[in-house]
């Protein structure tokens, strides 16, 4: 059985577009022209059966599809660009490695990549939404922003923030369920968990002088 993949000028130009910002933009970097941008965007969300962007005024933005898309398709072209260098033996851009969790990539890193590469145009990024599974200690990335309890010898550290765990319940739950009135009480009511982090209740629990189990 065949890929699933949809046609490349598509994937390239919406790959183009989330970089750059806008249509124009975009289709001078492809020397094609905004409207023909705009075709092969349409192409894709008719391939995918997904909408990828959408118009606020004069503005385009990205729906949760588009950002995921544009985070994991800018990785992929970067894999291949640089798989046609090593395999050529050209060299060209600079190359930057970036991993971060997906959510701070798409709310962050991603709206300032276009304004990036207009001051950076021989820089190119990588942005890696997987942190969990990457070590900056062992060298596949070049700047991780990830959460760490202590700062690791064999690499250069800076924190950036300090974050404060709360617990949260929507009003319409509370309404309805038991009062909490101690930290503990939480025992009592559903929880909802995060897969790529299981143990933040513990943690949080521990803090507080009692353990969920």
């Amino acid at each position: 059985m065949g890929r699933d993949i949809p046609p490349f000028a598509a994937l390239r130009s919406f790959e183009a577009l989330a970089r750059q910002g806008s249509l124009r933009a975009a289709g001078e970097e492809l020397g094609i022209s905004a409207s023909a941008v705009s075709h092969q965007l349409n192409a894709l969300e008719n391939h995918l059966g997904k909408k990828l962007l959408f118009k606020r005024g004069n503005r385009l933005h990205f729906t949760e599809a588009g950002k995921c898309l544009a985070a994991e398709l800018g990785q992929g072209l970067d894999l291949l660009e640089n798989a046609s260098r090593r395999a050529s033996g050209r060299h060209g851009k600079a190359h930057i490695t970036v991993s971060m969790f997906q959510s701070l990539s798409e709310l962050w890193m991603i709206p300032l990549l276009a304004a990036y590469h207009r001051r950076n145009p021989d820089i190119a990024v990588s942005v890696i939404t997987e942190p969990e599974s990457l070590d900056p200690r062992l060298g596949n990335v070049d700047v991780a922003i990830y959460y760490d309890r202590q700062s690791a010898g064999e690499i250069e550290t800076s924190l950036l923030l300090s974050e404060t765990i709360e617990p949260v319940a929507s009003q319409d739950y509370l309404a309805g369920a038991d009062p909490i009135t101690k930290p503990a009480d939480i025992l009592d009511h559903r929880l909802i968990h995060c897969g790529s982090a299981p143990d933040e209740w513990q943690h949080w629990a521990r803090q507080q002088g009692f353990s969920l189990s």
